[in-house]
């Protein structure tokens, strides 16, 4: 039975509705409803709309963006004849804006995994030593990591030769050049390379700035002259400074006005500095010349200055708030703040390399200059005019310019890094210089009077007039048009006018029209305003909207055109409009202004792709600079460092969130902005500062950037229209200064003229948008859909995705990928048994994705699967409603309580299963065929290639140069250290393919390459038959019509009107402007002809299509024929070109189209002059009718002068650049040249790097040679490396060899920050590797460790349960802080913690520690609340005093050294040397209320080697948490506790410890062990724990019988199957009857595991790493370190504890155990710490 249209209508409503529920497939049924909807509405069917048909309208239109909005389709459903007649006017229907998510949510920041752990800087004096930071714990999914992490930010990675942060070699490079002096080492004065020929970076960066600024100047630019900006508190004009320029310095050599003079001025500066010992310098650099020394001189001033960015210091200043103020103004500010805030206060200023400090260029500043920078950046912005200066400490004035600039050429380059994809590297297409003629259409005053409405400000009085605050005049109108349109309503009821609306007299009519149809005249304005677009209100529709005429007078009460008696007078007061109006004129001209503006900013933002020289502008040449041969811009240094790796994929808003929270110092705005409903509103006067890093686009409907804002943004950029095809959605049209591509060479060309078929063989065919989503990424230009969402979002997230299973970077380092790579295809053909996506499919599965949407999300095939299929099988649609039906039934079913219930919900679950199978069938089906799979395969392709050259780089290149360094470094005998490295090799041979120019490795990608090809002629001519282009012009010659060129330069329109009547053409205004177009290009006589009147001459034009022609011989009109097609409806581009294939005259227009664009044409005079096509709909074949038509009017032509005679004419063999897919040069990212490598293993790495420890790797220099080195930090984060790529560079035995070694075995499965999931709060087990490594390693500290006392007791009287003291004390003061080791070496003071790490003080500090002794010395003190407390001294001059009894010690410390604030030596009041007689006076005096002390023996000496003193004791409260060294272990049953002097078993009662008895305290009766028990079980516990859990789960199995001929009948077929196949063949459990299984699984493994264990505890011998298990789950000391018990007699040398194997002549000997790698005297045999080094 078939349905009617009501039934239709009701059938699809029904299944939108279901679809919006769900957030399914919502545009298709949309269009389905609304399809039905006009049914109705022909069929003249009386119908009343629902209420879930206003629901349905409302969606569809909103998803469609059809012209008519819900009310209208309403009026559809309801009006009457009479209405129908009464329509709105259509003759200029109003622009709709595009309402694209990109736009709309242009500002919106993203929902990002640090979201609210943002950190702010805690004061401005530290802010800019700091780097943007985040809340870190084990409970959080991302727990340490972001973009700014010094394991994450390229230029905070510790470089593997210097040993220092990357930037440091960066910073070098600008201002030393290609200098191969190896500056970071101590003696670099005796390595000291030749100056470099070409000029530094910095120099080159001085006089291109000074060329721009004279420039620019000349031409008045608005960067130098600003712009003029109405105050609302002064009521005047001001001059505001939104760009990087400002006003001129007074001062003409003011050293801060570019980044070399601030660098000399600093050493100048440094050369008088105390801590700079410049006589013994020169004493050093003696044997330079004195070219070399100077330069010599200069290094050591950047080093040093390097070295105290490096640490942690901080100076202090006293600030005083009012200063400079008036008196009028300090009462002002007291009266405001109250007088506390007006008192002089303290406050630190940070020494370190901060975010601001390097991303302004701030770094040769004095620290406290550098804040009041800051500070004045705060309190007065950027932009002001009369603030553009910032008076230093040494009374000069520092540019606000020069911070812009420095901000504008740093801070692009790293905003890109952390937004570009992961497979991206740096920009390397020319940058655009735009062109406002011929860029886009776009004239620049769209959106004026709306932008101009909301630049200005209207003060809000209350009742009295006081000015209250301000509201855009955007606002002001807004609100009064609808108070007035809405007047009489009750409240409640009134209808929101929510924007503005154009306003001429065309949009009058319009709203008046909708007057007469609506209920009242706010619900016409509402429905005006909703469908147009407010960029089309103009300066008339403004002034009338108002109530004002042309010359601003007042519109008559009763005469405005739209409001009627609504209006009650001017809506904005005239003053008011007069603003407007002026801010009009000031935004249309700035926004005509935008393209030149954003071409001189080229010179700031561009790296290495500044625009090519043919484009610049005249005079813009000597803005840039030249490095390694090629014009650079002054980005180039920072994007130079930032482009060895792909980027980390975050959103803009996310770098602009870190940085918000960075800079907010204590208010909730901060330099950039304020949040304001997850947006970032930003900070207007620091526009000139940050602009360039907002997020700011041009809002739907609007084309021109009118603003400094806008014009500054990098986002919502559009292509431009190189070919006129309309393309530019703007004129934002800089597009190419921020693309990255992997085949750059080519893509410049694409972006400078497309290729054609006259110009190019075309075996692919390439515009500027080809594999844009596989090979190519813009981070700020992507537009949105309802589809896709907000694409720049998902765009980013199918990058990431990609690079993940591609190179299975889900697996972890122990269980790496078998094959190079994978390609999409085999992600859609078997998920489950690709290894590397093994990590994937639980993770998309676990947060409930479809694995179908995984693969749109992605987006290599489709990024949407159609309801209908390719000849209009409507499959996915009837399935799902079938799924659907059916799940209602068996949902009703499951309710139901009956005999059959059981049968019939099987029965229709089976049919679910069914269609779900034949749903699944269709959509994979989809997802492979498409056209985009190619590129898909295209990309996979070059990722497989690029993989394989990475491995050869690393094999010929990188390998050599590292064995030689370490011949150990891939020693599979150390399995984790040779992992490590094998990564950081893999990741620095991605690196070398980015930066490295010296070799000549291919890849597979898109190029363009010269190449001789047979013409058509040739072809058909080996075959005997005619060229078809010699019978074409043969037929044009003979048949054609002739045309003569013009009489003038113009054609008049009589000979326009002749010739086109010759041709029969319409005349109308395209073929009009086509004819004056082609008979302008004549040069002589020619003949030519339409394609229309070539198709009805009937001749025979190629033998391969026969006489297609002949059928139209007898036609009149070829236009007229086709117009007499039926419009038949298709629904898919397919569907069309199937219906075109079988329609003759489209194909023979079809043939002529192609001929024309073969390359035979100029040999034979032939011509060719094409007619645009139509913008139409796509989906239907009226849009097919009309393509046809248009092509029907082309038009060929034939000029013998051109080709000679025509019988002597031929077309030979035919030359020019062939596009396609091709073996291309591997080449560096800064060349712009070939192909560049996908960061294979060089990206990622913060979402799937594993932390790990190589102890080798390389880096490369300023030309991109590799250099390999061993300073390389704790730990990085590296990608897992595949099987194949292992084997490639080291062959398939070392991979065996590494895999099979059962040490790897210790190993924990290392988690990425991206497969960290279900966080329980548990320990990290990011630690893994290094912490095992260190254990095989063995290694003992590299540093003398601080020693912390072995005892600890709670009373004076536990020291009779210690033995083995001589009776002597040293008793102090036990300070609570921040344990350091202090060296001073000459004017060098290096301060450490307890970990290695540089602690930062304050100036202050640092001073007093070179008066307190003029000698050199090591001390080991504690900073207690910015003071220093000595506690110790172990080395004095040259002299090891560690040997020294602590009495001597202290003598020595107390003769030698002199407090000075805050640096305080032991002193009576801290510390006391005493007897038994003395000893309990001594530590009642010093021990008063809760006093924590150190009780040493006065005969110790600082033990070398050891942590842990067993002669020092700590004598602290029972409520105070210590923590001493312990062991622990399970026995029998028991829990046994190991403390220093004594052994404590605790009984086992419901998996709890219980009943303590100590071994000698039980005998001493002494309760002092189980208080000390007691007092460590916050430390203990977790241990047991553990322990205990192991020793339940191994009960059963310790209990039962060991069959070793029944050990693998645990070890199924299909288990040893997926364990060897997992191993790539390295495991076989069937076999290897040694292989080590998961713990839990086998009694064997245990076994196997315990002998690893013993093996690693011999190897570590005195257990300074921790132990598991019952052995020793210890810390600092094992059970085997004790006091001796009984009689404390001397039998031998080792009967005391801290023997140390040192002869002394005196009583007590004791000797320093020997410590590895202490270097020693020659002169001397004796022992000398490596602290004495200098």
């Amino acid at each position: 039975m078939r349905e009617d249209a009501l039934e239709v209508l009701a059938r699809n409503r029904t299944d939108l509705l279901k679809s919006i529920s769900q957030n399914l497939d919502i545009e298709e049924e949309a269009g389905h409803y609304l399809l039905s909807v006009e049914s109705v509405i022909r069929s003249g069917i009386d119908y009343q709309a629902t209420i879930d048909d206003l629901l349905c309208l409302k969606a569809s239109t909103d998803i469609l963006k059809r012209t008519l909005s819900p009310d209208e389709l309403v009026d559809f459903l309801e009006r009457t004849e009479s209405d129908v007649e009464r329509t709105v006017p259509r003759k200029k229907p109003a622009s709709k804006p595009d309402v694209n998510l990109s736009r709309v949510l242009s500002g919106m920041m993203s929902d990002h995994v640090w979201k609210d752990r943002i950190k702010s800087p805690d004061n401005i004096g530290m802010a800019h030593g700091s780097w943007p930071s985040i809340e870190t714990g084990d409970e959080y999914h991302y727990r340490e990591h972001h973009p700014f992490h010094e394991q994450v930010h390229p230029l905070r990675i510790q470089n593997g030769i210097t040993g220092a942060p990357t930037y440091e070699s960066m910073l070098f490079e600008k201002y030393f050049g290609h200098d191969d002096t190896p500056w970071w080492e101590d003696d670099f004065h005796e390595s000291m390379a030749e100056a470099p020929e070409e000029e530094t970076f910095a120099k080159q960066a001085m006089k291109a700035e000074d060329a721009h600024e004279k420039h620019h100047r000349k031409l008045n630019s608005p960067i130098y002259k600003g712009i003029t900006k109405y105050n609302n508190d002064t009521g005047q004009e001001e001059t505001i400074y939104p760009f990087f320029g400002g006003p001129a310095s007074k001062d003409v050599d003011n050293p801060y006005n570019h980044m070399e003079t601030m660098r000399l001025y600093d050493y100048e500066r440094w050369k008088e500095e105390e801590g700079t010992d410049m006589a013994a310098l020169e004493e050093k650099f003696s044997g330079l010349s004195e070219e070399k020394k100077e330069r010599a001189m200069q290094i050591q001033h950047f080093k040093d200055r390097m070295k105290a960015l490096r640490g942690k210091d901080t100076s202090t200043s006293v600030i005083n708030p009012i200063e400079g103020f008036t008196d009028e103004q300090i009462q002002e500010f007291i009266d405001e703040y109250g007088p506390e805030a007006a008192e002089p206060y303290m406050t630190r200023h940070s020494h370190s390399m901060g975010w601001d400090t390097l991303m302004k260029g701030m770094y040769f500043l004095k620290p406290e200059d550098r804040t009041r920078i800051l500070q004045h950046i705060s309190d007065h912005d950027t932009d002001d005019g009369n603030k553009q200066f910032v008076t230093l400490s040494d009374g000069k004035e520092f540019p606000i310019s020069r911070l812009k600039k420095n901000l504008e050429m740093n801070a692009g380059a790293e905003m890109n890094y952390i937004t570009r994809g992961h497979k991206s590297l740096s920009p390397n297409v020319p940058a655009t210089i735009e062109d406002a003629e011929t860029d886009s259409k776009y004239i620049g005053d769209e959106g004026g009077i709306a932008t101009a409405l909301n630049a200005v400000d209207i003060p809000i009085t209350d009742s009295d007039g006081k000015v209250t605050g301000v509201k855009s005049a955007y606002d002001t109108l807004l609100e009064r048009i609808s108070k007035a349109v809405n007047e009489g309503r009750e409240t409640g009821t009134e209808i929101p006018i929510s924007k503005l609306f154009p306003h001429n007299e065309f949009n009058q009519n319009r709203i008046n029209a909708f007057a007469e149809t609506e209920e009242s005249l706010a619900e016409a304005v509402s429905k005006h305003a909703n469908e147009s677009n407010e960029a089309d209100l103009d300066r008339e529709g403004l002034l009338s909207l108002i109530g004002y005429n042309d010359d601003l007078s007042e519109i008559g009460i009763e005469d405005h055109p739209t409001l009627g008696n609504a209006y009650q007078g001017p809506l904005l007061e005239r003053e008011q409009v007069e603003r407007v109006l002026d801010e009009y004129q000031k935004g249309v001209s700035l926004g005509k202004q935008s393209k030149d503006i954003k071409n001189a900013y080229k010179f700031l933002r561009s790296g290495f792709n500044p625009p090519t020289s043919s484009d610049m502008p005249d005079g813009h040449e000597d803005h840039h600079i030249d490095m390694d041969g090629k014009k650079r811009g002054l980005a180039h240094m920072m994007t130079k460092f930032l482009t060895d790796r792909g980027g980390l994929g975050r959103d803009p808003t996310t770098y602009l969130e870190f940085l918000h929270h960075h800079h907010m110092y204590g208010d909730e705005e901060s330099l950039l902005g304020q949040m304001s409903e997850s947006m970032l509103e930003p900070r207007i006067g620091t526009t000139g500062l940050y602009g360039g890093l907002h997020a700011t686009k041009l809002q739907p409907g609007f084309s021109t950037p009118m603003t400094a804002l806008q014009i500054l943004s990098r986002h919502g950029v559009s292509r431009r229209d190189i070919d006129g095809s309309g393309v530019a959605g703007s004129s934002h049209n800089n597009y190419t200064d921020e693309l990255s591509t992997l085949f750059p060479e080519l893509m410049a060309k694409l972006h400078a003229e497309l290729p054609t078929d006259e110009t190019h063989f075309r075996d692919r065919k390439f515009d500027r948008e080809t594999s844009a989503d596989f090979q190519q990424f813009h981070p700020y230009a992507a537009v949105g859909s309802v589809v896709r969402r907000d694409t720049s979002l998902a765009n980013r997230a199918a990058h990431s995705n990609r690079m993940m299973f591609a190179l299975g970077r889900m697996n972890s380092p122990l269980n790496p990928p078998t094959q190079m790579t994978y390609s999409y295809l085999d992600l859609l053909d078997n998920p489950s048994a690709t290894s590397s996506l093994q990590g994937l499919r639980p993770l998309y599965e676990s947060s409930g994705v479809d694995f179908t949407d995984l693969l749109l999300h992605l987006g290599d095939a489709k990024k949407e699967i159609p309801d209908v299929e390719p000849g209009g099988t409507d499959i996915k649609r009837r399935l799902s409603n079938q799924i659907n039906d059916l799940q209602e039934q068996l949902d009703r079913v499951k309710q139901m309580s009956y005999g059959r219930q059981e049968a019939d919900v099987a029965l229709l679950e089976a049919d679910i299963d069914e269609a779900k199978t034949l749903l699944e069938q269709y959509e994979m089906r989809q997802l492979k065929d498409s056209r985009n799979l190619s590129l898909s395969q295209d990309f996979s392709e070059k990722l497989d290639a690029d993989a394989m050259a990475s491995a050869t780089y690393a094999r010929e290149v990188l390998l050599p140069l590292i064995l030689e360094k370490d011949p150990d470094a891939f020693n599979t005998g150390n399995p984790v250290q040779a992992l490590a490295n094998a990564m950081r090799l893999a990741h620095d041979a991605s690196r070398g393919l980015a930066v490295d120019p010296n070799h000549t490795l291919e890849t597979i990608g898109y190029h363009e390459k010269e190449e001789t090809r047979e013409s058509l002629e040739q072809k058909v001519g080996s075959r005997g038959q005619t060229s078809p282009h010699r019978k074409l012009a043969t037929a044009l010659r003979d048949k054609g019509v002739e045309l003569l060129p013009p009489d003038a330069e113009t054609p008049s329109d009589e000979e326009i009107d002749r010739a086109r009547n010759a041709l029969g053409l319409p005349d109308d205004e395209l073929h009009n402007a086509q004819v004056e177009d082609l008979l302008s290009s004549l040069v002589g006589p020619t003949k030519a002809s339409t394609f229309g009147q070539i198709a009805t001459m009937g001749e025979e034009i190629h033998p391969s299509i026969g006489n297609m022609f002949s059928e139209f011989k007898d036609i009149g009109d070829f236009r007229e024929h086709i117009d007499g097609f039926e419009d038949i409806p298709t629904r898919s581009k397919r569907e069309a070109k199937a219906f075109n294939t079988g329609n003759t005259a489209y194909r023979s227009l079809g043939f002529l189209r192609q001929l024309a664009r073969m390359g035979d044409m100029t040999a034979y005079g032939l011509g060719h002059q094409e007619h645009p096509t139509p913008d139409k709909d796509i989906n239907s074949t009226s849009r097919e009718r009309e393509r046809h038509k248009a092509l029907s009017s082309h038009i060929f032509t034939f000029d013998e002068g051109q080709s000679g005679p025509l019988e002597e004419a031929s077309a030979g063999s035919i030359t020019k650049p062939v596009h396609g897919k091709m073996k291309v040069p591997i080449r560096p990212n800064q060349e712009m040249s070939g192909n560049v490598a996908v960061p294979v293993h060089n990206s990622g790495e913060m979402d799937h790097g594993r932390l790990m420890s190589p102890s080798i790797g390389t880096e490369y220099g300023s030309r991109g040679s590799p250099m390999v080195g061993q300073n390389l930090p704790d730990q990085q984060l590296l990608n897992t490396v595949s099987i194949p790529w292992l084997n490639e560079v080291f062959k398939e035995s070392w991979t065996n060899d590494l895999y099979s070694n059962p040490d790897l075995a210790l190993i924990p499965d290392l988690q990425s920050n991206q497969t960290r999931v279900g966080l329980d709060g548990t320990l990290s087990m990011d630690m893994g590797l290094d912490y095992v490594g260190k254990m095989l390693k063995g290694e003992l500290p590299k540093e003398l460790p601080l020693i912390d006392p072995l005892h600890r007791i709670f009373e004076l009287e536990d020291m009779e349960q210690l033995r083995g003291f001589t009776g002597e004390w040293v008793v102090s003061k036990y300070h609570e802080g921040t344990r350091v080791k202090v060296k001073r070496k000459g004017s060098r003071v290096d301060i450490t913690d307890e970990d290695g790490e540089k602690v930062g003080v304050d100036d202050s500090m640092r001073s007093a520690l070179r008066k307190v002794c003029e000698r050199d010395y090591v001390i080991d003190g504690t900073i207690v609340d910015d003071e220093l407390h000595i506690n110790d001294i172990m080395l004095y001059e040259e002299t090891d005093v560690t040997d020294l009894t602590t009495r001597e010690r202290v003598k020595l410390i107390r003769g030698q050294f002199d407090s000075h604030e805050p640096v305080h030596v032991p002193s009576p009041e801290s510390i006391r040397v005493t007897d038994e007689v003395g000893f309990e006076e001594a530590v009642k005096d010093l021990g008063g209320k809760g006093q924590k002390l150190l009780l040493r023996d006065a005969k110790s000496t600082y033990m070398k080697g050891e942590e842990r003193h067993p002669k020092w004791v700590l004598l602290a409260k029972s409520e105070e948490r210590v923590h001493i060294p312990f062991a622990m272990e399970m026995d029998r049953g028991h829990f046994v506790l190991h403390l220093p002097e004594d052994l404590v078993k605790y009984e086992i009662v419901d998996n709890e410890p219980v009943n303590p008895i100590a071994a000698i305290g039980s005998i001493t009766k002494s309760d002092y062990s189980l208080r000390l028990a007691d007092s460590l079980e916050p430390y203990w516990r977790q241990g047991f724990n553990d322990m205990l859990k192991e020793e339940l789960e191994t009960k059963t199995v310790d209990e039962a019988d060991w069959d070793e001929d029944k050990a693998d009948e645990g070890m199924t077929d299909e288990r040893a199957k997926r364990i060897q196949q997992q191993s790539a063949g390295l495991l076989k459990p069937k076999k290897d009857k040694n292989l080590l299984l998961k713990p839990k699984e086998t009694l064997k493994a245990l076994l196997t595991m315990e002998r690893i264990l013993d093996k690693l505890e011999k190897a570590t011998g005195s257990g300074h790493y921790p132990m598991s298990g019952g052995r020793a789950l210890g810390i600092d000391v094992g059970s085997d370190i004790a006091s001796p018990r009984g009689p404390t007699s001397l039998t031998s040398e080792h009967a005391v504890p801290d023997w140390d194997m040192k002869e002394r002549p005196e009583e007590d000997p004791e000797k320093p155990s020997d410590y590895p790698k202490k270097p020693r005297r020659k002169e001397k045999n004796e022992e000398q710490h490596d602290d004495l080094e200098p």
